[in-house]
């Protein structure tokens, strides 16, 4: 029982804001689903292509410390030509 001896419907709350408000919720349900999905796959994908980033990154260094670990070659031992 509310103020004023009436029963809250079944549904709910009632009067004019809350219908307002049901109705924004009807007409909006979907977009905020769509929202919330597209919200999801675009940080999914940031995350997925901040590791694939990092994964070159990385292959990149391993490249070069391979080739700068290497022994020197005869060139390299006779020194820089001045």
């Amino acid at each position: 029982m509310v103020l004023g001896g009436t029963e809250i419907p079944k549904g709910g709350a009632f009067g004019p804001v809350a219908q307002a408000l049901q109705e924004f919720q009807d007409h909006t349900n979907g977009e905020l689903k769509f929202l919330a999905v597209r919200t999801g796959k675009s940080i999914t994908g940031a995350r997925l292509a901040t590791e694939e980033y990092i994964k070159g990154d990385l292959e990149m260094a391993r490249n070069k410390q391979k080739e700068y670990s290497k022994a020197p070659t005869p060139e390299e031992l006779k020194g820089l030509k001045k």
